[in-house]
């Protein structure tokens, strides 16, 4: 069985994102529609999961804190499967 890998996402792409987004989480509640102002621990999220199928081209990457980041692999897998991977995140 092949493992696919992730394509590397350049270091000058990752900075253009987080200035695109203003070095901030780009997370709007859908419940307030205001946008996370979270300026730490920011990552690179996959739009469509790349594990779905989802390109590392930049339309399909945003920035997310952690916590969001988290969050919306729990929407998108379910909270059993990210149990094994979020253990000891908090």
């Amino acid at each position: 069985m092949t493992e696919s890998k992730r394509p590397y996402i350049s270091v000058v792409l990752e900075r253009d994102l987080l200035k695109k987004a203003n070095y901030q989480c780009t997370y709007i509640s859908p419940i307030n529609g205001r946008r996370c102002n979270q300026r730490k621990g920011l990552e690179l999220e996959h739009m469509q999961p790349f594990a779905k199928g989802g390109s590392s081209e930049p339309e399909n990457l945003t920035v997310l804190c952690k916590g969001h980041n988290n969050f919306r692999a729990i929407e998108e897998y379910g909270v059993q499967k990210m149990q094994l991977f979020l253990k000891g995140c908090g």
